[in-house]
């Protein structure tokens, strides 16, 4: 019986594996959450020694995010500036073309000058013939469905400055919803006769409506123009294996080195074919416009994500990615029924070539908007139907669990990454922010309430204080790191805003992670257990004003 990536399997013992994964992230999360609520009431001595021996565990979990996120960072800031054209001239052993350099320049440092000489190292030593870098053709999607002009056209602005001759290498894909109105589809075609010259081809798309066995969302957008490409790639006989295929949000806005240092690490990597690529995603582009609730949330996405990028077997692909067109093809695509589509696409390759395939972080950044909304309620509600939408990616837990549970179709070490990951992704998402925020504190009230003073209750009053002072260290790590990021888009930004930044942290950060993490995540696991289909709702984007908006 052959496989098939979708959440809506056809026969009946594989609906009801389906149904049966659906319901286990759900069910484990509330029990966790009851089970500790009860006996920290009723049995608090119990519930304190769960309770800690949670958080002993956490505290390993804070040490290793610092230490990895403190790498990960110093990788980033290290490349962001490269001249990432003279190293793709140093593993191909040709020149680039002058005419390729759209942008001369860029540095490297000590740190930098050592990764690239490890690469180097690397090629030499395993005696193959690395491409020329000027058979690499870049074609970038952008689905649109109702954002304005003023939301995509400085992403495309960026795309065109790029240091990476786009008039050679960049072939752009408006993919737009047949639903869209008559203006937005109007304003796509003005965008693609202004900037078409200034690319190697600029096309409009139409993505048709209401076609049988597709979810309306990004992944069935963007795979159907995917497919689509196919015949203009051979019309053109450009070869599948040598395009590399970018799909960025319609709010994105690439930095000018990403498709130069795409193209490296994609030449350097001996197994390119069975690789994708992740930028880091930076939710700065209004970041100052949003509240403070929204603000921390977006910008620890970008903490999580350096987090995630140290460790190559656990990356999974988010938000803006790049795969190999040939790849694509051979896997058949996005899922065009899956809601967590940036997800669903890695995960169908990774069961698809049998666990043999990974993603490769890029110290270079894409930044996106976050949530806004004309209120501040407006904002919040924005901000939450976004999280569940992201939370309801676990949908995809039940489809990998299905591959490796049913089908054997990856087996091993790999097998066992993957099925750690989504427990660990559900558990956490859904059941910490309500434990460290408020559960931690029931066994001690009980025992307040009630005079009792057992032993464990009285620890872990001792072990929380441990624990919030390592988080604290974590907390002001965090709060540095995103305030590289959003400081640097903050021109115009009151003084006294960012001064009281780290505050922000430290006073919003628990209910955030609760209203918008814990919350959310837990709504979108009821939604999966109960089978109700997530009706997906483009986040609206408000932009008073076109600015100039550089990419970092």
């Amino acid at each position: 019986m052959s496989f098939r990536y979708t959440p809506y399997p056809v026969e009946a013992k594989e609906m009801a594996w389906q149904r049966f994964l659906s319901i286990a992230p759900a069910a484990i999360s509330w029990v966790i959450l009851a089970l500790l609520t009860v006996l920290s009431l009723a049995m608090p001595e119990i519930g304190a020694a769960l309770i800690i021996a949670f958080l002993i565990f956490y505290i390993f979990r804070v040490t290793h995010n610092a230490i990895f996120l403190v790498i990960s960072f110093l990788r980033v800031f290290a490349e962001e500036k490269s001249d990432w054209l003279s190293r793709l001239e140093d593993i191909s052993g040709l020149p680039l073309p002058p005419s390729d350099r759209n942008i001369r320049g860029g540095r490297t440092t000590r740190y930098g000058a050592r990764l690239h000489a490890e690469v180097l190292a690397s090629c030499k030593s395993r005696g193959t013939h690395l491409p020329d870098p000027g058979y690499l053709v870049h074609l970038v999607i952008i689905p649109v469905s109702n954002e304005h002009r003023v939301v995509y056209e400085p992403g495309i602005r960026a795309l065109a400055e790029g240091v990476l001759d786009p008039r050679r290498y960049l072939v752009v894909v408006l993919s737009v919803e047949a639903r869209s109105s008559a203006e937005i589809r109007a304003e796509l075609e003005d965008v693609r006769a202004e900037y078409a010259p200034r690319f190697r081809d600029m096309l409009v798309v139409v993505h048709p409506a209401d076609v049988e066995g597709e979810v309306p969302g990004k992944g069935s957008n963007v795979g159907s123009t995917a497919r689509i490409m196919g015949d203009y790639l051979r019309e053109h006989s450009i070869p599948f294996a040598s395009v590399l295929l970018t799909c960025i949000d319609a709010d994105a806005v690439l930095s000018r080195s990403y498709f130069a240092c795409l193209s490296y690490y994609f030449l350097a990597e001996p197994d390119r074919l069975r690789s994708c690529f992740q930028p880091l995603p930076v939710f700065s582009n209004n970041i100052w416009k949003t509240n403070a609730l929204v603000r921390v949330l977006e910008l620890s996405q970008t903490i999580f994500q350096l987090i995630d990028s140290t460790n190559v077997d656990m990356l999974v692909t988010f938000s803006c990615y790049s795969y190999n067109y040939q790849t694509l093809w051979e896997s058949g695509f996005w899922p065009p029924d899956v809601i967590g589509e940036d997800a669903a696409v890695f995960w169908k390759n990774f069961l698809h070539f049998k666990g043999d395939f990974k993603a490769i972080p890029l110290p270079v950044t894409v930044t996106m908007d976050a949530p806004e909304g004309s209120t501040f309620w407006k904002t919040l509600r924005s901000a939450y139907r976004q999280k569940v939408r992201w939370a309801y990616g676990m949908e995809n837990m039940a489809i990998v669990f299905r591959g490796l549970l049913r089908h054997r179709l990856v087996r091993g070490r790999r097998a066992r990454q993957a099925a750690l990951k989504f427990i660990d992704n559900s558990l956490a998402q859904a059941t910490w922010p309500f434990i460290l925020s408020i559960l931690i504190w029931l066994p001690q009230a009980t025992r307040y309430l009630t005079g009792l003073d057992p032993l464990p209750v009285f620890n872990l009053g001792r072990i929380s204080s441990l624990i919030f002072q390592l988080s604290g260290v974590f907390l002001a790590l965090m709060v540095l790191v995103t305030g590289f990021f959003a400081f640097r888009g903050s021109r115009g930004v009151p003084l006294w805003k960012k001064i009281l930044y780290p505050l922000e942290w430290l006073v919003v950060f628990p209910a955030a992670s609760i209203i918008l993490g814990g919350a959310p995540a837990l709504h979108a696991q009821f939604m999966l257990a109960f089978n109700k289909q997530l009706v997906y709702v483009p986040m609206v984007k408000l932009r008073a004003t076109n600015p100039e908006k550089p990419a970092v």
